[in-house]
């Protein structure tokens, strides 16, 4: 009797909790480049929603090394006519970005949000930090009240990147010339000395 009641009361336990929403995922990509420093490197944010869901609102935090990359622009890769959009340089490392949904707009299931492009200062590593939250929304879902079903994702949601500004082939050649003259003149004093 206590197994039919167990096995009852699991069943509808499943039942009642009905079909459970996945998190969204959230991308930098590529997720490591090496580049010369001076030039600039883009890093693309991708979002994937369930079926169903639309891009309601978004608040990203993009953190970075300001020692060593420089933030010059960020593009969004999506029409934002239906969405107000924004973007801020934070300074210190720091860039803050958002798509609110106003009217028509409804981005679904994959796409890229937004692209966003430093330029090396120095050499180095610097990870790239993106944190943020979304809300959507399932216009096939309605509320109680005939509105769309909101969901928004706690706790924030990351993803990491490395960029990696590394000297340029001419800062090598000079190196190594100096280097070249360095053992030229010691091996010449050398001769004169023994002379």
């Amino acid at each position: 009797m206590k197994k039919i009641l167990s096995t009852i009361t699991a069943f509808f336990c499943l039942t009642l909790a009905g079909q459970a929403m996945a998190t969204p995922v959230v991308t930098l990509t590529p997720t490591a480049q090496t580049f010369p420093v001076g030039e600039e490197r883009s890093v693309t944010v991708g979002l994937s929603l369930d079926p169903g869901e639309a891009l309601y609102s978004s608040l990203f935090f993009l953190d970075f090394n300001s020692n060593i990359l420089d933030f010059v622009d960020l593009t969004w890769n999506f029409d934002t006519i239906g969405y107000l959009t924004g973007v801020s340089d934070n300074g210190n490392g720091n860039v803050s970005f958002d798509a609110a949904w106003f009217d028509g707009g409804q981005l679904t299931d994959n796409f890229d949000l937004a692209t966003l492009t430093f330029r090396g200062l120095t050499v180095g590593i610097s990870d790239l930090l993106l944190s943020g939250d979304i809300i959507t929304f399932d216009p096939t879902s309605l509320d109680s009240d005939g509105n769309p079903s909101i969901t928004t994702y706690y706790p924030d949601l990351t993803a990491n990147a490395t960029m990696a500004p590394v000297p340029e082939p001419a800062t090598f050649l000079l190196f190594g010339s100096g280097l070249a003259g360095l053992r030229l003149l010691r091996r010449k004093k050398g001769i004169e000395q023994s002379a």
